[in-house]
């Protein structure tokens, strides 16, 4: 994913993908690892608990977030700055709107 615009500019969510209620809860893959979207976006577990093979906190000093571009703690598994919540719109905006192509 290469999008560098703060989550405000990026394209939000289709809408129409949650407001199906009579035919499930809607999952969609990332990494090879189904995610439930909840309030219209994916959410990730970071947590070491569950297996998470990358470290996101990134101590030290605080750098800008590569989406919204204000200060945070936290990096991506590539080590770059992130919101984990900035993180999860970018991806669920990116996996949304290929599933829009796949449909058209």
């Amino acid at each position: 994913m290469t999008a560098t615009r703060p989550l405000n500019q990026l394209p939000a969510p289709a809408a129409a993908a949650t407001d199906r209620p009579s035919e499930g809860p809607v999952f969609l893959t990332y990494h090879g690892e189904p995610y439930q979207l909840w309030h219209d976006r994916i959410v990730l577990d970071w947590t070491t608990r569950t297996g998470c093979k990358h470290q996101h906190w990134g101590g030290g000093p605080r750098r800008p977030c590569r989406f919204c571009h204000h200060l945070c703690w936290l990096i991506d598994m590539h080590s770059r700055p992130v919101h984990k919540v900035c993180l999860e719109q970018a991806i669920t905006t990116t996996l949304l709107s290929r599933l829009e192509k796949q449909a058209a």
